[in-house]
């Protein structure tokens, strides 16, 4: 009886040692597994942290290598861009309202030049030159196509308002007067001489009379120059200006 009582009593005994045990080990599971899933989610979060870091880091790099290259291209004068940008800052051309006027082409298409509105001028027997008869003849009026007349017959050109000549350069003189200015054509970047001479005596016979302004026009290409001639006599309008958006239209052909 005695002996039963204590099989009895050491049975339950390790019963209860048994679930505490379980219990134990199931708390140690218990906390086994949730330092795994906290370790997991640092590592998950590191990863993300690390890989968002390596994509902006990634971009940046991209973003230098871009600008790098945009501005090495700009700077190289062997790409189309540098190209394209050296046209825009070193010929940046604007057309005038001088293309709006009559574009006339010599008859040996010699050269080509548009001659402002309201112009009239003549062409000795199918030459190269232009002139004016009369100062009357080069007053601008907007609008009006100008027009280029036929003659023959000889004339005394000197002291005319405008005269436009195209010959070798080896057959010219010098030109009266004294450099006054430089400038370019638009379409060839031919560079023109502008030259000013004040004639302070009468002419013995034929030629401008005293106190006549005298402009002279050089620009050349080649062998080959165009010279302008514009006389302003006493009480006639200076036409210089509107000469000078004319010329800068001018092209070899």
């Amino acid at each position: 009886m005695i002996v039963t009582r204590m099989m009895g009593v050491f049975i339950r005994n390790q019963l209860i040692t048994d679930r505490i045990n379980k219990s134990t080990t199931m708390k140690k599971l218990s906390n086994q597994g949730f330092e795994t899933i906290v370790v997991l989610l640092i590592i998950i979060v590191l990863g993300i942290i690390g890989g968002t870091g390596w994509l902006v880091w990634n971009m940046n790099q991209k973003t230098e290598q871009s600008l790098f290259n945009s501005t090495k291209s700009l700077n190289d004068p062997t790409t189309s861009d540098y190209k394209k940008q050296e046209d825009q800052l070193v010929t940046p051309k604007t057309k005038s309202e001088a293309y709006s006027w009559l574009l006339y082409k010599s008859p040996g298409k010699e050269y080509e030049i548009n001659l402002p509105d309201g112009w009239t001028l003549s062409r000795y027997n199918n030459d190269t030159s232009l002139y004016a008869d009369t100062a009357g003849s080069i007053v601008y009026s907007k609008g009006t196509l100008a027009k280029v007349t036929e003659t023959s017959g000889g004339r005394d050109f000197s002291g005319v308002p405008f005269m436009l000549n195209y010959s070798k350069t080896s057959d010219l003189s010098v030109p009266n007067g004294t450099k006054q200015s430089t400038f370019v054509t638009d379409n060839q970047n031919l560079i023109i001489d502008k030259y000013y001479y004040l004639v302070t005596t009468d002419p013995a016979a034929l030629g401008p009379p005293k106190g006549t302004k005298e402009y002279t026009y050089w620009v050349t290409k080649g062998d080959y120059t165009i010279t302008v001639i514009h006389d302003v006599k006493p009480g006639e309008t200076d036409e210089t200006s509107i000469i000078e958006k004319a010329l800068k239209t001018v092209s070899f052909l």
